[in-house]
């Protein structure tokens, strides 16, 4: 069962200017010279673009998403873990006398 039955008038496209293209395979994506497409490109260009919109997008989300976890675990950290100055145990000291008896 192939796209088309046979003999069914359908539109197709073919590149009108090939100048700059490396293959016409490349473009319709098919194996062989003289292939048309059978979509229309514009269809596939606005799927791509659809696409890469969708993809930026949640790009921008996770970069956002990250950036506000990172703030809300640096005021966590400097506002209720961090230890306070006057809660730091001050060093003790003792003097002990060294007796040298030779």
């Amino acid at each position: 069962d192939g796209l088309c039955a046979n003999g069914t008038v359908v539109d197709c496209w073919a590149p009108t200017v090939t100048e700059g293209m490396s293959s016409i395979q490349e473009w319709a994506q098919c194996g062989n010279r003289d292939c048309i497409k059978l979509v229309d490109p514009d269809i596939e260009l606005s799927l791509a673009e659809k696409e890469v919109e969708e993809q930026m997008n949640l790009g921008i989300v996770l970069v956002g998403a990250g950036v506000g976890a990172t703030v809300l675990a640096a005021v966590i950290y400097f506002c209720c873990c961090r230890p306070k100055v006057d809660e730091v145990a001050e060093p003790s000291y003792s003097s002990s006398v060294v007796k040298n008896d030779v």
